[in-house]
């Protein structure tokens, strides 16, 4: 997380050196960010320990992003569409001190959302409203679906000689969400938050949705 806000503050100052005034522009766009992703738990899979595939609920990852976008103003008016496609990461190291050793050990159970690491990409189809503020300044209020799909997603366990592929047996390959956010523009530049919540379930045995919270960069050409 340290070496992601270093990298966010170095790219942002090279941004701001090429900022010119674009005003509100049809254009591609770049773009890089940090999420949050909070999970939350079906209440009457807490605390059991007789299922074979143990999901905890309530646990925090981290991931980052980085893909382009296009955005398009309808006719004379304010109101754009704009189209992202990114590449994504998603991990997890802990659980807040359980491994999965403890519990194979404890319960003979799986611990599935201990050290995860996924991969994929994502596209995203926003419509909003941008609001001018003063001459070189902007507000964008956005929101719309975004489609997911997990190219990669492994926990891999050499302590205790296990490897797993979650996307045979535990997260769908496929998923969909709803981002709703805002963004700050200057010239060329802006800075965007957004929050996307899962419209379809992440994992395929536990009804369990994950909310992301986003801060991203981007730069419109």
């Amino acid at each position: 997380m340290k070496k992601l806000l270093i990298t966010l503050f170095l790219v942002s100052g090279a941004l701001l050196a090429l900022a010119q005034n674009s005003g509100l522009k049809n254009g591609l766009g770049i773009h890089i960010g940090g999420d949050v992703t909070f999970n939350h738990g079906n209440s009457a899979m807490d605390n059991k320990t007789d299922v074979l595939y143990y999901y905890v609920p309530g646990k925090t990852y981290y991931g980052a992003t980085a893909g382009l976008s296009y955005r398009q103003f309808i006719s004379a008016t304010r109101f754009f569409a704009e189209a992202d496609l990114s590449a994504y990461y998603l991990g997890q190291k802990s659980v807040d001190g359980i491994h999965l050793g403890t519990i194979l050990d404890e319960y003979n159970t799986f611990l599935v959302n201990d050290e995860m690491d996924e991969w994929g990409g994502s596209l995203a189809a926003v419509g909003g409203y941008a609001f001018p503020v003063g001459e070189q300044w902007s507000v964008d209020v956005f929101t719309g679906p975004e489609v997911r799909c997990a190219f990669s997603c492994r926990n891999d366990y050499d302590k205790i000689g296990l490897k797993q592929d979650l996307l045979i047996w535990h997260f769908n390959r496929w998923q969909m969400r709803w981002r709703l956010g805002a963004g700050l523009n200057y010239r060329h530049v802006g800075v965007k938050l957004y929050g996307s919540y899962d419209v379809t379930c992440k994992p395929r045995q536990v009804n369990t949705r994950n909310f992301t919270l986003s801060l991203g960069l981007n730069y419109r050409f």
